[in-house]
């Protein structure tokens, strides 16, 4: 994470999905730093690419009961989410990571889903970079996904197992 957080000049997080949120639980700061966004942070799934991620990568029936709940949380806002969730999963499928732009467009960060031990019954994770929008040019924010995806290659086989003898 220290690499690519250096690499990049950008923030590197690691979350974990915890019902409706993600929460960091590891970090490494680039040359940009998000103000109020020390690890342990929270943040409704539907709102950053880590949580874009892993809905994207959840089993249907898992994902289904997930968007039922944020549906009903707030059903102006629904149909907004749903779509920013569509486009996720197609750019998942199609490219392997998910990227979002936010903060009006100041901000820009991609992400790669984790899944510890099985879908079934696995926990879902996220390794993310973000940083300032103006200094990432399209040719950087797919060169960062291009490390994150790096990095899963080299985790998830040990995260499937992990997940598999802790059952």
């Amino acid at each position: 994470m220290a690499q690519v957080a250096a690499r990049m000049g950008a923030t590197v997080t690691l979350g974990l999905s915890t019902g409706l949120d993600i929460v960091s639980v590891d970090q490494v700061d680039g040359d940009f730093v998000v103000a109020n966004r020390p690890v342990g942070w929270r943040a409704p799934m539907t709102s950053i690419p880590s949580g874009l991620a892993i809905l994207a990568v959840m089993p249907e029936f898992e994902r289904e009961k997930i968007l039922a709940s944020i549906a009903t949380q707030d059903p102006e806002a629904w149909p907004r989410r749903r779509d920013r969730i569509e486009t996720a999963r197609a750019q998942l499928e199609a490219d392997g990571y998910v990227s979002l732009v936010m903060m009006r467009g100041q901000y820009a960060a991609v992400s790669v889903p984790l899944i510890e031990g099985d879908t079934s019954r696995g926990r879902y994770w996220t390794l993310s970079c973000g940083g300032l929008q103006s200094q990432w040019p399209p040719e950087a924010l797919t060169d960062a996904a291009r490390q994150l995806k790096d990095i899963r290659a080299l985790i998830q086989p040990a995260a499937a197992i992990l997940g598999a003898t802790a059952a």
